[in-house]
Order: structure tokens, then C-alpha cells, then sequence
């Protein structure tokens, strides 16, 4: 798909054919733009997105691409070959006849059977974050974000509202919070601490070489330099007496 239309004149044929109670995309602009809503709320179909922040995190069809992204690796290298295409159906057969952890069961039978009697392994555990505790926040993933950046803010902000739980980080043993405005030193790169730490240490090494190289200098040149303190004082006095 070249524009972000091509999005919404796929799904509107595809509604025409079949319509459906519930579609799940990525936060991508090909589906929150202004014409694909309308076609879903037209259609009265409901629309959700599983990402926040990160248009590689967290989306279904992302784990399940590279599922079948893995077994097609698989399959070219026992076979010594990049081709696929030909076999493409029965990976995809073996992949919806295969249990499946989320879903508790093999995708085709619950297909077949009642679909409600899937099950997910959910553990629902009370949540570790509450309003008012001082947590880090996830930072919105940019395109040419550097890999070894932190992704959650440096700030411990007081949580104002409920979040999604991957969305926070929660700063341990904290009791009082800071809520006024304070100024914060930019982040070194790794760059500038190994630069920082060379510096001092070849300070110190060229500190210690300049004072061995006097103390030679002066043990090897006693005489002559009382000498020149003598004629240095002889002067000094001449100079004041004048």
C-alpha cells in the first residue's frame, strides 16, 4: 500500500463482504486517519489498537509474523533454498494446527468448535502501581532512537492517572515526592565518559612525569642551581638598594 487511502479502500471491500464486530490494528496512521474511522464507525464495527508508544512492541500480528517469519528460516535452510512461496500454504496450515500457549488449544479446533471455549492463561495479579506513586514513564519511540538511550524518563513523576502497566517504571522505596520544577545536566554519551575518564587518567600520568623530570633535573644540577639562587638574591638586594 502506497498512501494511507489504499488502507481504507481494502478494508471497505472487505466489510462488503463480511462484516466484523471487532477490528485490532498497531497505533499506525493507515488506520487512526480520519476516512478509516469513518468507513468503521459507518459500519458500526468497533476499532482497537494494541501498541502505545511503540509501533514494535506489543502488536499480535507483529508475534505472529515472526512465528511464520522463524519457521520460513526454518524451512530455507533444510532445504538450502530462498524459496517459499510454494509452500507457503502448508506453513500456514501447520501453524493453525499447532497448540498454541495464548490460547490454550490448537487454533483450528476452537475455530470449528465454540470459540468461547478458548481460555487464555492470564494470571490477573493486583496491580503494583497505583495514583500517586512516583514512577518513570516510557518515552515515545522515535524513528532513529539510539539503542543504548534509556526508554523511560529521568524525572520521577507523581502518577496523575492510570496507565498501562509496560508503560511504567516504578522507583522504588520513595516516600516523599518533589513535584516542583528542577533543572537537570544533560546525559553523557558513553563517548564523552570514556573521553572524561582518559583525560584523567593522562593528567595524572603527565602530573607525575613532569614532577619526576624537576626532581631529576634539580638532583642532577644542585650546585649550579645555588649558584643562580645566590645570584638571583645579589641582584634582588642590589635593586632595592638603588
Amino acid at each position: 500500500m502506497k498512501k494511507k487511502s489504499d488502507s481504507t479502500e481494502a478494508m471497505k471491500k472487505v466489510l462488503d463482504i463480511e462484516k466484523s464486530i471487532l477490528i485490532q490494528s498497531d497505533n499506525g496512521t493507515e488506520f487512526l486517519n480520519g476516512a478509516f474511522q469513518r468507513l468503521l464507525t459507518s459500519k458500526g464495527v468497533r476499532h482497537i489498537t494494541v501498541e502505545v508508544g511503540d509501533h514494535k512492541r506489543q502488536g499480535i500480528i507483529e508475534r505472529f509474523n515472526r512465528t511464520l517469519e522463524n519457521i520460513i528460516a526454518l524451512y530455507q535452510e533444510a532445504r538450502r533454498t530462498n524459496t517459499y512461496i510454494d509452500v507457503l500454504e502448508d506453513i500456514v496450515y501447520n501453524y493453525n494446527h499447532t497448540y498454541h500457549r495464548g490460547i490454550n488449544g490448537i487454533p483450528q479446533q476452537l475455530y470449528l468448535g465454540n470459540p468461547s471455549t478458548g481460555t487464555m492463561n492470564v494470571k490477573i495479579e493486583k496491580n503494583a502501581i497505583s495514583v500517586d506513586d512516583k514512577v518513570r514513564l516510557l518515552k515515545t519511540r522515535q524513528a532513529f532512537r539510539r539503542g543504548y538511550e534509556p526508554k523511560y524518563n529521568d524525572d520521577g513523576n507523581i502518577l496523575p492517572k492510570a496507565y498501562k502497566y509496560y508503560e511504567l517504571q516504578r522507583i522504588e522505596s520513595t516516600q516523599k515526592f518533589h513535584t516542583e520544577s528542577r533543572q537537570r545536566e544533560p546525559r553523557m554519551t558513553n563517548k564523552e565518559r570514556r573521553n572524561k575518564r582518559i583525560g584523567k587518567n593522562c593528567y595524572a600520568k603527565n602530573k607525575q612525569a613532569e614532577r619526576k623530570r624537576y626532581r631529576d633535573y634539580y638532583a642532577a644540577n644542585t650546585e649550579a642551581e645555588k649558584e643562580r639562587a645566590k645570584k638571583y638574591k645579589k641582584t634582588k638586594q642590589s635593586e632595592d638598594n638603588v
